[in-house]
């Protein structure tokens, strides 16, 4: 079983995307054609984000936009994304708050898959019912890859949300099923059922999980900085509940997004070129505060955690090279997107090897320097 997209990465949106037409007078444009061209020209992801903001500040939720800008481009860049903190702090709001802001509310496309929690433990048969409860959300995730990979879906956009994952679950759903191969494409292989092969993600599925910090141990480390990019939730944090839901979000958004996504890092490095110049992006690295807390803290970046940055960075630009952290200043920008990538890589690895004061430091980093 094999489901592959489309080739050198190329996108597939619908069956009028550069479709062959006869020798024939020019014709009109199609309206999908003309949709694409009004985005290509449009903020559209500007206004994404501003909607997305719209709806956390309407539920009452205390978010700035500089986070929410940290999901949005870290989901574009890698696409799994860890929220991780103490039990109580609005993980799962978060993650219900934001894909209503892209996809609307109720939408089929946000997908939960839920913990086999502590019920498990207390039934008195633990394996055969840790058993079923993994059997049955390996198929809701596949049914899930499988509708995603459907060329009337490849448009769309899928938030898979796993809630509340415990070791062993997170140990099953991201080393035993999720590898990622020499050309970072993630595939999936299901236990039970043969040698049919690897599945290749879809790159327009969107992996989300939240976690207890409290119950990981540091064994777990290298598997979350293997698979994921990490976002640390240290405040609680609640939706209002009874209100009422965002409209659905305006045709053409998650186009816009799957359009705009970069995870080839010479194309990574070439549209940072193009925005920033080929000189100032040999300058860009840490700020020298951030730097600073690192080499206090004996933490040096690899060259896959640089080459992820570069990612990041480039990701959190639109088509058109104007900054989602920044609209404004492309190189205040892109020094934002790559502190703030740094931050996500570094806290989690080092939760158990740096002084609380240190890790601190680095955590509060954004807010005590304007988002940077």
């Amino acid at each position: 079983m094999q489901w592959s997209m489309d080739p050198a990465g190329a996108v597939a949106t619908g069956a009028d995307d550069d479709a062959a037409r006869p020798l024939m007078a020019p014709p009109l444009a199609a309206p999908g054609a003309v949709m694409r061209d009004a985005l290509d020209d449009d903020p559209v992801e500007q206004h994404l984000i501003d909607r997305v903001v719209g709806v956390f500040h309407d539920a009452g939720y205390a978010v700035d936009r500089a986070e929410i800008v940290g999901y949005y481009v870290s989901l574009k860049t890698n696409p799994f994304v860890l929220l991780a903190g103490p039990q109580g702090t609005g993980k799962r709001d978060f993650v219900s708050l934001f894909a209503e802001g892209l996809l609307g509310a109720g939408s089929a496309q946000l997908v939960r898959i839920a913990s086999g929690g502590a019920w498990l433990d207390a039934t008195g048969h633990d394996q055969f019912y840790r058993a079923f409860v993994g059997r049955f959300t390996s198929l809701q995730f596949v049914d899930t890859l499988r509708e995603a990979a459907e060329p009337r879906c490849r448009s769309r956009l899928y938030l898979v949300a796993f809630d509340a994952l415990r070791p062993e679950e997170f140990t099953s759903f991201f080393t035993t099923l999720l590898a990622v191969d020499d050309a970072g494409r993630m595939l999936l292989t299901i236990p039970g059922a043969g040698t049919v092969g690897a599945i290749t993600l879809p790159e327009n599925v969107l992996l989300t999980a939240t976690i207890d910090t409290a119950a990981y141990s540091p064994a777990l480390t290298r598997e979350v900085a293997r698979h994921a990019a990490l976002i640390a939730f240290r405040e609680p944090r609640r939706a209002a509940p009874n209100r009422r839901a965002a409209l659905p979000p305006p045709p053409g958004y998650q186009w816009s997004w799957r359009h705009a996504t970069i995870r080839d890092p010479v194309r990574a490095r070439a549209r940072l070129a193009a925005v920033l110049g080929a000189e100032q992006l040999t300058r860009l690295h840490c700020s020298p505060g951030l730097a600073r807390l690192l080499w206090q803290g004996g933490i040096v970046l690899g060259g896959a955690a640089l080459t992820g940055i570069t990612l990041h960075v480039a990701n959190s630009f639109d088509r058109r090279g104007r900054g989602l952290y920044d609209p404004g200043d492309p190189l205040r920008n892109a020094q934002q997107a790559y502190d703030a990538q740094v931050i996500q890589r570094v806290l989690w690895r080092t939760r158990h090897v740096v002084e609380p004061e240190l890790r601190a430091a680095i955590a509060a980093w954004p807010a005590a320097h304007g988002g940077t």
